[in-house]
């Protein structure tokens, strides 16, 4: 069978009984990862569900090393068309009535799909979602930093703090994510506040979860893009642009709203002038005068600061200048 161009692979239990949570695990060349997150999720689905792992074209053993983990496993397989194509792929294939995903390089500690069941049913909810934490390496050894758990009233003032949901700490009714439409598949940067925008702008019924963690690795030291790559940049003007028109055309348009797309827009805008591209400074710069955006970019100042220094040195020198946004709360070994 087809489900969304990705074909079954391998499963390693029948499909006779129903879970009641589908844990999606896209993945792609992670061999160095993957067993620790599918053994993570396992733990989670003990009596609950089932773990579906979408291969994105994967080159490496990472298939090979899932396929000698013993559990409710299952497979999918497909070219390499993007997270978001083969999280959608994990869903069309998923028995259960509630999903979540988790990134191949991240794991639970806890019991977050558990509690985040139990209290989803209680409360009739469309999405229950709890906290996470960052895991990255520094010089002295791995180090993890504590996430605030946003509070669910202010979903897009979280984000704006940088406290938003991570991927993996949301419990979705497999109903309302396919209601909303899903990830959008040419989307290959800000898939996930897309989706969470989209998410929000429907009021769902939303509940918080106390018991478990997201353990959410830094992809930065995982060898993920830097978000000064010029793909990157050019997804996150794609996403901003499905932001904004998600919410200008909802009803729920509000000065809040707006000023999330300025602020994701500006630091679009920042990025785009670290790759010392001058088409896509330009692109960034237009969509955040579009936005409604003011800032110190197109000033008199910024560009006799660029004819002296250059784009790039310039921005450097902001960015010793500026005072950064504090994202991180706690840091502990």
């Amino acid at each position: 069978m087809d489900f969304r161009g990705y074909s079954l692979a391998y499963r390693a239990c029948p499909r006779n009984d129903k879970p009641n949570v589908s844990i999606v695990i896209p993945t792609f060349n992670r061999a160095a990862s993957i067993e620790a997150s599918v053994a993570s999720a396992l733990e989670q689905t003990r009596g609950l569900g089932e773990v579906i792992v979408v291969d994105d074209g994967s080159t490496d053993s990472s298939i090979d090393l899932v396929r000698g983990i013993q559990g409710n496993i299952t497979i999918l397989s497909g070219d390499n068309r993007g997270v978001s194509a083969a999280r959608n792929a994990g869903v069309a294939f998923a028995r259960a009535h509630f999903i979540t995903f988790l990134d191949s390089d991240d794991r639970y500690v806890g019991q977050f799909v558990s509690s985040a069941y139990e209290e989803i049913i209680r409360e009739k909810g469309d999405f229950a979602f709890g906290a996470w934490m960052y895991e990255t390496d520094f010089p002295s050894g791995k180090k993890r930093i504590a996430a605030k758990l946003s509070a669910l009233t202010d979903l897009i003032e979280a984000m704006q703090q940088g406290v938003g949901p991570a991927t993996g700490t949301i419990l979705w009714r497999k109903s309302f994510f396919e209601r909303i439409g899903g990830y959008r598949e040419d989307l290959s940067h800000g898939e996930d506040h897309d989706l969470y925008i989209r998410a929000f702008l429907e009021k769902p019924i939303t509940c918080r979860v106390e018991d478990g963690i997201l353990l959410y690795r830094d992809k930065k030291s995982a060898g993920r893009l830097t978000t000064m790559d010029i793909k990157s940049v050019k997804g996150e003007l794609l996403a901003n642009g499905y932001i904004y028109k998600s919410i200008v055309s909802s009803d729920q348009c509000g000065e809040m709203e707006i000023n999330y797309v300025r602020k994701r827009s500006y630091e679009t805008l920042q990025r785009a002038a670290r790759t010392g591209c001058a088409s896509l400074f330009n692109h960034a710069r237009i969509s955040f005068a579009c936005y409604g955006g003011r800032g110190h970019y197109g000033t008199f100042w910024h560009k006799v600061l660029v004819a002296i220094l250059g784009l790039q040195r310039k921005e450097k020198l902001s960015q010793v200048l500026r005072s950064p946004i504090k994202r991180r709360v706690g840091e502990f070994e």
